[in-house]
């Protein structure tokens, strides 16, 4: 026996509206239908607040003017905005496919293993570091990261927030000389 699910929005008498789930099954031998319906309507506008916010972060992630991120604990890259990838040199798809210490110069190797113990300790870190762009030039950030936990799986991951700050430090550069 078929069993039909649907959703309908409903007008009340005082203007607002209800949305309903109903669920129906035939009884072939009398030939009628019998349904239940339920109230979803504050699920339903949960669900849309909620997708609306996902939104309003995802635009707010990509469109970015420096570089924010997300990496697990052992600074594998899970996702990047499309502004930070391209200060670095690369495409989204080349980022997400890499780890910190891809971008960061080897002689400051030491200095991401101490980023990671400490944000795995701590849950947040900021401070300077450094990266090396695709043609091979050093950039000057400042971070500001926290380590947020996934209800998904319970894993752990970074988010990360830096801004180039290459410009000013040349700049600091040259009015030290």
């Amino acid at each position: 026996i078929p069993t039909i699910n649907f959703i309908h929005r409903f007008s009340t008498s005082d203007g607002s509206y209800k949305v309903l789930q109903w669920t129906a099954s035939p009884e072939p031998a009398t030939g009628n239908i019998f349904a239940i319906g339920r109230d979803i309507s504050v699920e339903r506008e949960k669900e849309l607040k909620l997708k609306e916010s996902e939104e309003k972060l995802r635009v707010f992630f990509e469109n970015s003017q420096g570089l924010m991120c997300t990496h697990d604990l052992d600074g594998n890259f899970l996702s990047v905005n499309a502004s930070g990838a391209e200060i670095l040199g690369y495409t989204v798809g080349e980022i997400t496919s890499m780890n910190l210490f891809d971008i960061v110069p080897s002689k400051a190797h030491n200095e991401v293993h101490a980023y990671l113990e400490l944000i795995k300790e701590k849950g947040k870190a900021k401070g300077q570091m450094f990266t090396r762009h695709k043609n091979g030039s050093i950039h000057s950030w400042l971070f500001n990261n926290v380590l947020e936990k996934s209800n998904l799986d319970s894993t752990y991951y970074v988010i990360g927030n830096a801004i180039d700050i290459t410009s000013r430090a040349l700049l600091e550069e040259d009015l030290k000389e």
